[in-house]
């Protein structure tokens, strides 16, 4: 039957393998039938789910000195902080990425029990929608001191002259220090005024 992964909108994606120009293996996913299925990935490479869109790819490994312990901090932070349930962490080598849906989960629930009442919630028509709702960069931490594991903070400007990000912290802080101040601006309007 091969590798199958079924992404958080309900998509399955069977991975594949064929061959680069110079008869050496490559992988690569698709909705498709077809192909040539694999049964296991080589340990180099990995599935990874790109968060803001939900499509999947075949990607080699990339080494990262983040500890497990150190993503379940930051998501249980987030959780507290913040009160956000609907966000998604990737880690991207050294990073750990914060993304969150660009709809708020709970006004989706609202407009769809305005508009259909219970049968529209009862229908799982929240749900759906929530799996299909786009998720966005919004904040990074980056380590940069593995033994004393400090981290820099940025987040994303949404300035069309910047698009990129922007430290709002001093190069070199503990998880626990960083998210204590400026996890609670996560989905709020002062998020925005964080430089």
């Amino acid at each position: 039957m091969g590798v199958e992964y079924t992404n958080r909108k309900g998509d399955l994606y069977r991975i594949l393998q064929g061959r680069t120009k110079t008869g050496k293996p490559k992988y690569y996913c698709s909705r498709k039938p077809g192909g040539v299925p694999v049964e296991s990935l080589p340990p180099e490479f990995e599935i990874h789910e790109h968060p803001d869109t939900a499509t999947v790819s075949v990607r080699k490994v990339r080494p990262s000195r983040i500890l497990e312990q150190e993503i379940q901090f930051i998501d249980a932070q987030i959780r507290s902080l913040a009160g956000i349930d609907h966000f998604i962490l990737d880690r991207n080598g050294d990073e750990i990425i914060v993304y969150l849906c660009d709809r708020d989960p709970k006004q989706v629930d609202q407009m769809i029990g305005k508009l259909l009442g219970p049968f529209g919630i009862a229908g799982g028509l929240g749900d759906w929608a929530r799996q299909r709702a786009r998720y966005s960069p919004v904040m990074r931490f980056t380590l940069v001191d593995e033994v004393k594991r400090h981290f820099q903070l940025e987040r994303w400007c949404f300035r069309s002259q910047v698009d990129d990000w922007i430290p709002i912290s001093a190069p070199a802080q503990t998880l626990e220090k960083l998210t204590r101040k400026f996890v609670p601006h996560l989905g709020r309007e002062s998020f925005y005024e964080l430089f």
